[in-house]
């Protein structure tokens, strides 16, 4: 019975994404967006901040229509390394086959985007610095991509808000909350953005 009804959650949520990509699959492809940014000057961001986007890949639609509050389909984390930005966030190839937390140069992760917004991470400097270790933790493990969506594995696999929730969860802090959609437990991007410790530049 228990399986029976698993089996019937996973249907509705992945109906629910074929659906949702399938409605709103040209608008990323074909709306003619530009590249925006909310912020010129980079050098403002520092390690532990937030940054949000809409990508360019096949599911981003899906995502950006998911978080409908805010438009967005990806997050990651600021760090900056020898003077150079990157972000830290878990991602998947189209199929979701290949992928896992990562560390992209911010360049690279704005090119891959159509619309990127930065925030500031207004944690506590102890929980902060938990934060980024956690962070760097699931990095070192290479940690694969969480394509079953699953909060309850125990961290085993990770989707990117997963990974800052469960980051600021074991760092005594918070990002994010749970919500139920399709009658699934998921973290959503809105749901990061809306965090009380996240600040506009």
């Amino acid at each position: 019975m228990a399986n029976g009804r698993w089996l019937s959650v996973r249907n509705s949520f992945l109906l629910l994404i074929t659906l949702t990509v399938l409605i709103s699959f040209f608008q990323i492809y074909y709306s003619g967006i530009k590249f925006k940014s909310d912020i010129a000057d980079k050098q403002k961001l520092s390690s532990g901040d937030i940054v949000f986007r809409k990508g360019t890949s096949f599911w981003s639609p899906f995502f950006s229509t998911l978080n409908s509050q805010t438009g967005y389909s990806h997050v990651g984390v600021i760090v900056k390394d020898r003077g150079e930005l990157y972000v830290i966030h878990s991602d998947s190839d189209d199929l979701a086959i290949n992928g896992g937390v990562q560390k992209t140069i911010l360049t690279q992760f704005i090119e891959e985007s159509s619309l990127v917004k930065f925030m500031n991470n207004k944690m506590t400097p102890d929980v902060k610095n938990k934060f980024l270790k956690n962070i760097g933790y699931s990095l070192e493990k290479k940690v694969p991509f969480d394509d079953d969506f699953d909060i309850h594995d125990n961290g085993e696999k990770l989707y990117c808000t997963e990974l800052l929730w469960r980051a600021a969860i074991n760092s005594g802090g918070k990002l994010g909350d749970v919500e139920i959609i399709a009658g699934k437990e998921l973290v959503t991007v809105d749901s990061i953005y809306s965090s009380d410790v996240l600040s506009n530049f």
